[in-house]
């Protein structure tokens, strides 16, 4: 199935009382970008690496790592800073939050959600984002329950 999408990668950073939030990377992908697709690899590659993840590891690399690993993932391209694809259904935006130093949860889960929105046409990522409700926003574990298992 060809439903583009694209995900942006963010992380904020807690150093005392201010927060830092920077984008670290987005791609788009061409097939497979509906939210049993596309999303559901990228919650499985956040609870893989929960398996894996060492606390000083890098959260991103950990997850991109499992990411990568699967066969479809590799109908993807790098977007460059500001580049947007216009023609994409789904946004994705996958965030994890950085206090120093690093470390899981409470419950022992890399803190990192997942957000999908449903895109319009040529619409910015940005506009997509702060004037749309997401279709789901929560933890992979969470997506996983909604998204998966014939749900």
């Amino acid at each position: 199935m060809s439903t583009r999408s694209a995900t942006i990668i963010r992380q904020t950073i807690y150093y005392g009382e201010t927060p830092n939030t920077e984008e670290l990377m987005r791609f788009y992908r061409q097939c497979d970008g509906y939210p049993e697709g596309h999303g559901m690899q990228m919650a499985l590659a956040v609870t893989e690496a929960d398996k894996d993840a060492m606390p000083e590891a890098c959260w991103m690399s950990t997850v991109l790592y499992e990411f990568f690993k699967m066969d479809s993932a590799v109908h993807i391209e790098f977007e460059p800073f500001g580049c947007e694809h216009g023609d994409i259904v789904f946004l994705y935006v996958v965030e994890g939050i950085v206090d120093h130093p690093w470390g899981k949860t409470k419950d022992g889960k890399l803190p990192v959600t997942i957000s999908v929105y449903k895109h319009s046409w040529n619409e910015p990522y940005i506009s997509t984002e702060l004037n749309s409700e997401p279709i789901f926003s929560g933890t992979a574990y969470e997506y996983i329950e909604k998204f998966g298992k014939g749900a």
